[in-house]
């Protein structure tokens, strides 16, 4: 047969377009529901050195990946392999709720697991009045191991387990108790830390606070052993953000407060180029209803504001769940959508987890949905990601059979997937995507990509669609190559409207 010269005009242009229709089919590398019949859900995920990973969260099933439940829902957490398959499930129940909050790796031996309980029976034998925190240790082959016990006759609920300065660990949350673990109260609701040595042993608890309710969601170690505690205050008619750095020994130092109308519910925070950047949410400031959206907070190391930003779509809910460095210039956050509205549009329906890529000035480089028609991403349990090289593997909540889910069990499954979180619409955004001038092309050490401005982030990815580096373009759009093997790249990068625009280059 013969080829026409439109049929090869044709043929050229889909060649052009592969590289983008290859970073769509990149977007996921595996996806797996874990769960039985009944409701059951993940929170957290954290990455293994002996390979994997380990998530954990609740469940109300007996059947199919839960080989058991003690009575309404219990903690459980299961390991998985790089490839997202099973290697074991431990459920830690008792006939009342047990509620897994947090987990880390502790000396490259075991797990340790954080859960709040109410039960008397089972794997928590012992109640002190109401809701207890408990630590669990977990074999790397599945084994329950040794626990502790911590808490007083009120209720007693811990939010974040975190790497203290010199070994142990802290365990952060808040207590009405006036007794047991922790003694006299400043009145309502106080933030708590306990402080445990490198053998498990008690150092010190202490309470932070006002008369009113106050509590902490995340803590934080610096390299001199001072402490920074992330929580809130509620105080007038809102909820205020709140930061408390102390020393080694608890003893206050400084703190500042994150204040707004509609009120602030932090989530998370860390220690990135220099700066302490908050993750939280507000209520919708328009409506004032349950609706919420996103902010992210910027301050230097005195606790001194910097520099925000307050994102969110119409007529829904953006709300951030983890946020971690993606590299020395960007960070990466995830966020549960169900707006589908800039800048979180392209959602599959209800709602969807977003990778959420910005600089560390906030500027906005990429963001993707992933999910399928059902509602995907817990806003009410939460979620949190890991960092696998440049891929990130999310942990949270699915009902959906469809789209980037593989099926569903029945109610909520707990879902955890590996994917690329620098992936741009691609399949959404093909047609509309503009090719990269790329000059010289073959390079060695420099290239041109014309039409973008200086400061641009550019997104250099392998043919199969793996982020290799991100740079920030100079002046006349020239980014530095000198640092890639020689080989053929895919160049990405968005403008300042919104377009995608994509390119081949040759590394000579």
């Amino acid at each position: 047969m013969k080829t026409t010269q439109f049929n090869c005009k044709i043929i050229a242009l889909l060649m052009a377009l592969l590289p983008v229709i290859a970073f769509g089919q990149q977007a996921v590398e595996w996806s797996f529901n874990y769960g039985g019949s009944g409701s059951d859900y993940l929170t957290r995920i954290i990455k293994s050195s002996s390979g994997g990973f380990l998530a954990g969260g609740n469940s109300t099933s007996s059947d199919i990946d839960l080989p058991s439940n003690a009575g309404s829902s219990d903690a459980w957490v299961i390991k998985i392999n790089d490839q997202g398959e099973k290697e074991f499930v431990s459920v830690l129940g008792g006939s009342s709720e047990d509620i897994f909050k947090d987990a880390l790796e502790v000396d490259n031996a075991y797990f340790l697991t954080l859960i709040n309980s109410y039960s008397s029976n089972g794997d928590f034998p012992t109640n002190s009045g109401d809701l207890d925190i408990w630590l669990k240790s977990i074999t790397y082959d599945g084994q329950i191991g040794g626990s502790l016990h911590f808490g007083g006759s009120g209720t007693d609920a811990a939010v974040k387990l975190a790497q203290a300065p010199a070994g142990g660990h802290l365990i952060v949350g808040q207590t009405n108790s006036n007794d047991g673990t922790f003694g006299s109260g400043l009145g309502g609701k106080d933030a708590f830390c306990i402080r445990l040595s490198s053998t498990s042993q008690i150092t010190w608890v202490k309470k932070f606070g006002t008369k009113d309710n106050d509590g902490f969601v995340d803590a934080l170690a610096f390299p001199d052993g001072n402490l920074l505690f992330l929580g809130s205050k509620f105080q007038s008619a809102s909820n205020t953000g709140w930061l408390l750095k102390t020393n080694s020994l608890g003893d206050f130092l400084d703190e500042a407060d994150i204040e707004k109308s509609t009120g602030v519910f932090p989530v998370c925070m860390m220690q990135h180029a220099g700066y302490i950047y908050v993750a939280a949410n507000t209520n919708n400031l328009v409506s004032r209803i349950t609706d919420r959206h996103m902010m992210i907070y910027k301050f230097d190391e005195n606790l001194d504001y910097v520099s925000m930003i307050e994102t969110g779509g119409g007529g829904g809910s953006d709300i951030i769940l983890d946020m971690k460095p993606y590299d020395d210039n960007h960070i990466l956050c995830l966020v549960a959508s169900n707006t589908n509205s800039w800048p979180f549009n392209g959602n599959h329906g209800n709602y969807d987890l977003f990778y959420l890529l910005l600089t560390n000035d906030f500027d906005l480089i990429y963001n993707n949905p992933f999910g399928g028609t059902n509602r995907d991403g817990s806003y009410e349990n939460g979620g949190n990601f890991v960092l696998d090289g440049s891929m990130a593997v999310s942990a949270s909540l699915s009902l959906s059979s469809d789209g980037d889910l593989p099926g569903n069990y029945g109610s909520a499954d707990g879902w955890i997937y590996k994917a690329n979180p620098a992936y741009a619409l691609a399949v959404n955004n093909t047609i509309s995507t503009t090719l990269l001038n790329l000059h010289p092309n073959p390079a060695v050490n420099f290239t041109k990509v014309s039409g973008i401005a200086a400061g641009t982030s550019v997104i250099i990815c392998n043919p199969g669609g793996q982020v290799i580096a991100i740079e920030q373009a100079g002046e006349d759009g020239i980014i530095n190559i000198s640092n890639l093997n020689q080989g053929i790249y895919f160049i990405k990068t968005m403008t300042s409207s919104g377009n995608f625009m994509c390119g081949k280059l040759i590394k000579q």
